[in-house]
């Protein structure tokens, strides 16, 4: 039974290296690729020539200037924030799912990115000029508008005995739909921004920068740590919240501290690219089916395959119609779609 146990550990020691391994693959891979392809070794050179100490075994003097920029500047920090946002989704989806015992449950049903929506599209109809530490005016409303919407829910939705995890989720749902309804009535008001209010709802990384970088990273950093210290007693919550109590775990207190943090990593992720859906969905499912129920396996993996599907679905994005280019959102939801309806079909059917 121990050699089992440790065999099994091995396993998911090895293919989450492999899936590091294929992660960072893909970021040297999709440095080289786009409008202007660059050569391996050119990108290589590039990519690796401001490591420290590894950085002087590889000479760019003789690279032209526009593919430094390009990688360097503008395809680097999109699949960066990619990774990071795609992590960051997916952990929360996943931390959701299992706090919530739902497995319809995704980041964006808490209604914070409904909050991040109004709050972008302010910005976007009074046209702000402010900015923050590099930060546009839209990044700071929407940022703005996802933390006070989490403040509201935990205000008005707080846990407690005599309220059930379902109560919380309808709060949100109706908070997600007033607020729905104000920039949908912004909208009509406005109509002449309409379509930048649309593409940035349906999500992008075309405005990636390394400011959203060195802003979102911290955040979702933070929270996956604080989720993954929390993975253990989310065991045992999601199974039985008496035999959590029972066993000295703070019920109320982890569950507050799960919605912070998810609210957290799901405010910072909206702000930064808009609305990316089915990720915090669909990528805590197909972890499970694959590698168990246990959070503290879940919560890294969810990260690294959230990482690894929002950079190949960004990639689509910019390919599909190019040189135009598609809203990454509708891309995640194409994809996401069939296999969220065969994943249900086949918990159902188990």
């Amino acid at each position: 039974m121990i050699n089992k146990y440790k065999t099994k550990n091995l396993m998911l020691k090895i293919i989450f290296i492999l899936l590091l391994v294929v992660c960072f693959l893909l970021i040297v891979f999709f440095c080289f690729v786009g409008l202007k392809n660059i050569s391996f070794f050119d990108g290589i050179k590039i990519l690796f020539s401001d490591i420290p100490f590894i950085g002087n075994f590889f000479d760019i003097s003789g690279i032209d200037k526009v593919k430094l920029i390009i990688i360097k500047e503008i395809r680097l920090p999109r699949i960066i924030l990619g990774i990071v946002v795609g992590a960051g989704l997916a952990i929360s989806g996943a931390s959701l799912q299992s706090l919530f015992k739902n497995p319809l449950v995704e980041p964006y049903i808490t209604g914070i990115s409904s909050g991040a929506t109004l709050g972008a599209t302010i910005a976007i109809i009074i046209g702000s000029k402010l900015t923050f530490l590099g930060m546009g005016g839209i990044v700071i409303f929407a940022f703005i508008g996802s933390i006070f919407t989490s403040l509201l829910l935990l205000n008005f939705g707080g846990f407690s005995r005599k309220q059930s995890s379902s109560v919380f989720l309808l709060i949100g749902i109706s908070i997600s739909l007033f607020f729905s309804s104000i920039v949908s009535l912004l909208m009509i008001l406005n109509r002449n921004k309409i379509e930048n209010i649309i593409l940035w709802i349906m999500g992008s990384l075309s405005n990636a920068s390394w400011n959203k970088v060195y802003i979102a990273t911290p955040f979702i950093i933070i929270g996956f740590v604080g989720l993954f210290l929390l993975s253990k007693s989310l065991n045992v919550i999601s199974l039985d919240e008496d035999v959590a109590k029972s066993t000295g775990i703070n019920v109320t207190k982890s569950k507050y501290l799960i919605l912070i943090f998810t609210s957290l990593v799901t405010s910072v992720s909206v702000a930064t690219t808009g609305i990316i859906g089915f990720i915090g969905l669909i990528i805590p499912h197909i972890v499970r089916l694959l590698f168990g129920y246990d959070n503290r396996i879940i919560l890294p993996f969810s990260a690294v395959i959230g990482s690894i599907f929002l950079i190949c679905s960004d990639m689509i994005a910019k390919s599909l119609v190019y040189p135009s280019e598609i809203p990454i959102g509708v891309i995640t939801s194409f994809i996401g779609t069939p296999i969220f309806l065969y994943l249900i079909t086949r918990i159902n059917r188990d």
